[in-house]
């Protein structure tokens, strides 16, 4: 899942996960069904069970196979889900697209993620956008926001920026906090006035309590800047550490910057050098800058010409000019 103007590491590899269900199933009452021959009882079953703390049991490959080839979707998208995991690529892709063919939103979902990132097939972005379609009209809010990105960008198609608001709306009411980031961003881009950066910022508010840590990140900008609000530092900090936790590595960066200038909370300079080896460890140029300073001049780490020099010359890489001319 990409979001707007935001650093988000994910492993390319990796499936998006699909949103937990509001009210858990009995798990009890869906083995009795099962054992009674309902398989779609089956299917939900190896859902609920893939979805809890690993290792997946040992019941649920069966259970997904069952369902499959009774043709019930959502066991394909499970067998799909569990081929992909065992690295087989062609069996991934073609449970995926028995469940899409089905009438599986989360199967579309799926196939259209495999033909947008290129894993295990040749990227295509014309068919990841109709797949993205595909499981946004069967109700998957992760499609709709999906849709929207490529909408956005004009990947695989035509650019469309107010279908893409639409779907962006659509796929943040149905409970897809990326798509709330998203809708944020676009409320939050350019000049806007004051309403526009209230709108934005209740949408941020609600990706981040949603589990985006990209919502959490831009809230912190609100707070330690005084963006539309009175400037707080300490609740910039709360919101860049749950950031930071989530996932977004520039949250490090920010929290250890407002911890080295003693801002929201007492000064303390090992943690802001922690912080900002974190950031950097995860990709985050900034963060190998502003460590790469803190060892230069022996400022919560003790003094290393060396490793600031290392430091200095990956923040270059990763596109800090500060870095190249600090070499």
């Amino acid at each position: 899942m990409r979001v707007l103007g935001v650093l988000v590491l994910a492993t390319c590899a990796r499936l998006p996960p699909l949103p937990l269900p509001a009210e858990p199933p009995d798990p009890d009452l869906l083995s009795a069904s099962c054992s009674a021959g309902a398989l779609r009882a089956c299917a939900a079953l190896a859902r609920h069970q893939m979805q809890q703390a690993p290792p997946v049991p040992a019941d649920v490959p069966g259970l997904a196979r069952r369902a499959c080839e009774a043709g019930i979707p959502d066991g394909c998208d499970l067998v799909g889900e569990l081929a992909w995991r065992d690295g087989d690529d062609d069996g991934a892709r073609t449970a995926f697209r028995s469940a899409c063919e089905g009438g599986s939103a989360s199967g579309c979902l799926h196939l259209g993620y495999l033909y947008d990132r290129g894993l295990g097939v040749p990227s295509d972005a014309p068919e990841a956008r109709s797949l993205y379609d595909r499981a946004c009209d069967g109700g998957s809010a992760m499609g709709c926001t999906s849709l929207g990105y490529m909408a956005d960008l004009g990947e695989g198609g035509a650019r469309r920026r107010g279908r893409a608001r639409r779907l962006y709306a659509e796929g943040c009411a149905k409970g897809d906090a990326v798509g709330c980031v998203n809708l944020a961003r676009l409320r939050d881009r350019g000049k806007g006035d004051g309403r526009r950066q209230l709108i934005a910022r209740q949408l941020y508010s609600r990706a981040c309590e949603g589990g985006a840590a990209a919502g959490c990140l831009a809230l912190g900008e609100f707070y330690a800047a005084g963006r539309r609000v009175s400037a707080c530092a300490e609740r910039g900090l709360g919101y860049y550490d749950r950031a930071g936790d989530g996932g977004a590595t520039p949250g490090c960066t920010r929290q250890g910057i407002l911890l080295r200038d003693g801002r929201g909370a007492s000064q303390n300079l090992r943690a802001a050098a922690g912080l900002f080896q974190h950031a950097c460890e995860g990709g985050h140029a900034e963060g190998c800058l502003l460590l790469g300073v803190m060892a230069r001049d022996g400022r919560g780490v003790d003094p290393d010409p060396a490793r600031a020099a290392a430091l200095f010359e990956r923040a270059c890489a990763g596109g800090v000019d500060l870095g190249c001319v600090q070499r």
